[in-house]
């Protein structure tokens, strides 16, 4: 069951603003993956790791705020 929420136009209006940023952040993030794949091996790469990691809580945020 998908739940229901009632907002003020000020928290629409947050939560618009907060969306955009975080849009305007996956750039950022796909640059700082693509530069931790040129550091070599992914397996023990600990800036890839983080930046996968960033990302996946970025997409999750994105898709709770649309829903």
């Amino acid at each position: 069951m998908k739940k229901m929420y009632q907002i003020t136009t000020e928290g629409k209006k947050e939560l618009e603003a907060e969306l955009e940023t975080l849009k305007n952040r996956r750039g950022d993030i796909a640059d700082k993956i693509a530069e931790a794949r040129d550091f070599g091996d992914l397996s023990e790469n600990a800036e890839y790791d983080s930046a996968r990691e960033e990302q996946g809580i970025l997409e999750t945020r994105i898709a709770e705020i649309e829903d």
